[in-house]
């Protein structure tokens, strides 16, 4: 801990007003590595706790992503805090071999995995994160930087979805600047640890901190670029909105997962919402957590507007323009959806797309749950009539459950005695 601050800390009102949208929540997560944001988070947290007499759980989980020789002992020093403070704790560890580039970005994406499974475990329906005003500045510099769209410049969100998880991620103090966290710290003679690798200009991160205050001094300070990223944030809602209109409107969709919509109406919209139309249709058909780089989306709407039939595909999904409509499926390609052996009482999550329900040893013979387009008797009859209104390779990546005996369910095509006693919902998602 090396700092002075000048800002005021966080007052209980404030605090008390950042954690009211959790108040009804049973089962929090806390994402607590040791630096000044996430401990400022602790602390102010275990607070709330105590002076509004919230009776959730609290789980405070640190990630030792095994890159520098301190990352353990800051753990213990979380653990010992939370112990103080009553949180149960545990450190999760990035095992494997580590990237040798894009390292931020790669540890990034593996603790939320890590998050995940953990939250998992714990039924733990929210993940609190530190997350502040300078965050949402350097964020807005890095996607500026990378020629991002209305999407990519937006204000982080408050609440969002965690990837690879039912679970939601909440941000209680992105409207405060860093400096006014560490006052409270300092306020409350709380120690917290120094990343030395938050110093080193290596990391892009920390050239975008350096130029952001090189900004202020041309008077371009966090506040007015905090908000600029708030109202672009608005006007990303509100096509938002738009999309969502457009697509309960249109939009078809088939229990086994492929959609279509009308191309003439579709190809009407503004440019700006057919490509947000466009990214929400991959996540949805390819179950993808995060939205495609606005250059494909932008090379996919092109291609599709310049022949009458026309076939891509993106991000696991295939786009066929065929008969005045937009047909999405989810490909097979190179990395078929995977095939399980089911056993015992299920609802797994397959393909990142269906949670499937129901007793597969109920007629006491193994059971498999897989892609369509692999079912090892696809050449024979297979039970149901092909729907005429559909590309037939739409169905291939459909989820199909199956034994020697044939096959028994497949959604909205196949329900037999045996699939009866199975139900497949789709898992719908966006960012």
């Amino acid at each position: 801990m090396s700092e002075d601050a000048c800002d005021p800390s966080v007052s209980d009102a404030e605090v008390d007003r950042c954690f009211s949208p959790i108040s009804d929540v049973k089962a929090v997560a806390l994402g607590v590595s040791g630096g000044s944001d996430s401990m400022a988070l602790l602390r102010l947290f275990a607070e709330w706790v105590a002076r509004n007499g919230w009776n959730g759980s609290g789980l405070v989980l640190t990630v030792d992503h095994g890159l520098r020789d301190e990352s353990r002992a800051e753990a213990r020093f979380v653990a010992d805090v939370s112990a103080k403070l009553g949180f149960e704790h545990r450190t999760l560890s990035w095992d494997g071999i580590k990237p040798a580039s894009n390292v931020q970005a790669m540890a990034r994406e593996a603790r939320y995995q890590l998050f995940a499974v953990e939250m998992a475990k714990s039924n733990a329906e929210v993940l609190l994160l530190g997350h502040h005003q300078d965050d949402q500045v350097e964020t807005f510099l890095d996607r500026l930087t990378r020629g991002s769209g209305i999407y990519g410049l937006s204000a982080m969100a408050s609440e969002s979805a965690l990837p690879s998880s039912k679970a939601r991620i909440f941000r209680p103090f992105l409207e405060f600047p860093k400096q006014r966290l560490i006052a409270s710290l300092l306020e409350r003679d709380q120690n917290w640890c120094e990343d030395p690798s938050n110093e080193k200009s290596a990391y892009k991160r920390v050239r975008l901190r350096k130029l952001a205050q090189d900004l202020s001094t041309e008077g371009l300070d966090l506040k007015r670029l905090t908000k600029t990223a708030e109202r672009l944030r608005r006007a990303a809602a509100a096509i938002d909105q738009w999309v969502a209109a457009f697509m309960d409107e249109y939009l078809r969709s088939h229990a086994a997962g492929p959609v279509c919509l009308p191309f003439s109406t579709f190809s009407e919209l503004p440019e700006e919402v057919r490509l947000r139309a466009l990214a929400r249709l991959v996540q949805r058909v390819g179950a993808q957590d995060y939205s495609p780089r606005l250059v494909k989306l932008e090379a996919l709407d092109q291609s599709l507007r310049v022949s009458n039939e026309h076939k891509a595909t993106l991000a696991t999904c295939v786009f066929h323009k065929q008969g005045g409509k937009l047909f999405v499926w989810r490909e097979m390609g190179r990395e078929p959806p995977e095939t399980l052996e089911l056993t015992g009482e299920l609802s797994p999550i397959w393909d990142g797309r269906y949670i499937l329900t129901g007793s597969p040893h109920a007629f006491g013979e193994e059971r498999f749950l897989g892609p369509l387009g692999l079912f090892p008797g696809r050449q024979r009859d297979l039970g149901f009539a092909w729907p005429t209104d559909w590309p037939r390779e739409a169905f291939d990546a459909a989820p199909a459950v199956w034994s020697e005996d044939g096959l028994h369910f497949v959604p909205g095509l196949l329900e037999d005695t045996l699939g009866a006693h199975y139900n497949c919902a789709q898992v719908l998602r966006h960012s």
